[in-house]
């Protein structure tokens, strides 16, 4: 289902989990330095974390905003919204708009309520509000949350009916939970709004190590063994890239150098692909 698709076109965000211990200041100005266009914040703590989100440090804004003008670096999502059950607009309104005052475009959808229609109406609300902020929203899967698959999400964003839904796919978890590049192809090209792209092991950990994996344990492009060409060629054209890349081996390394590495190695893939593959179908 995805339209033929011209040229990658070079605009590569850094996640913020590629750098999971640096400040926002710090994350911007790795991105910066490594040749970056756009980066990635965490606005909203995941549950179980300890430490503050940024949400919750609302004096770093301003700084922020200065930051991501002076690098000229975009941003490209505010990290992810946990739909756990609690109405989102209860509890995260406050994030969704200073996300959009520092030019989000995108919010990141995570579900942890099995509830599936409670799932689907607060997915749905959390659209419109930030439908009014001029943001979109993409779902993620993943095979250790209450969606786990590309063609799970796709039923979500089918079922909210809102225009600014749609799906990001990580190519670890897209592969980790059984799906390739058939799936891909198999979702209408507008659904896919986002993607991150990492490296791993062509052979998975236990269930029980995923999250593991996901959060610390990643590999940059090139060094592992998932079919990430396959994935490139059959990307809808010109949606944003993230490089994604939490790497236990590399914990010490400065933040410019560290986002550096992981960088290249994505772009090495990506300008490999050639200018009439990157999201053909």
């Amino acid at each position: 289902m995805n339209s033929v698709a011209s040229p990658w076109a070079g605009r590569l965000s850094l996640g913020w989990l590629t750098l999971s211990g640096a400040t926002p200041l710090e994350q911007i100005a790795a991105a910066a330095s490594s040749g970056f266009s756009d980066v990635g914040l965490k606005f909203i703590r995941r549950p179980g974390d300890t430490e503050p989100a940024l949400s919750e440090k609302p004096w770093l804004f301003r700084d922020i905003a200065h930051s991501l003008q002076d690098h000229r670096i975009a941003l490209l999502n505010m990290g992810s919204i946990w739909l756990d059950g609690r109405p989102p607009l209860d509890w995260c309104r406050a994030a969704l708009e200073a996300g959009s005052r520092l030019g989000a475009r995108f919010v990141i959808a995570v579900a942890s309520n099995p509830e599936r229609r409670r799932m689907i109406d607060h997915f749905a609300s959390l659209c419109e509000e930030c439908r009014k902020l001029s943001m979109s929203v993409a779902i993620e899967f993943f095979a250790y949350s209450s969606i786990r698959t590309i063609d799970e999400a796709h039923q979500i964003v089918a079922a909210s009916r809102q225009e600014n839904a749609g799906i990001l796919v990580d190519a670890l978890h897209l592969f980790r939970s059984g799906g390739s590049a058939e799936s891909l192809r198999r979702i209408p090209s507008r659904e896919i709004l986002l993607a991150q792209i990492c490296d791993a092991p062509a052979r998975p950990p236990s269930h029980s190590g995923l999250s593991y994996e996901g959060r610390h344990d990643r590999l940059d492009v090139g060094a592992g063994g998932l079919p990430l060409l396959d994935f490139a060629q059959n990307l809808p054209a010109h949606i944003p890239i993230e490089v994604e890349v939490p790497c236990r081996q590399y914990t010490n390394m400065a933040y410019g150098e560290r986002a550096a590495l992981a960088g290249n190695a994505a772009r090495k893939l990506l300008q490999s692909v050639g200018p009439s593959k990157v999201g053909s179908s």
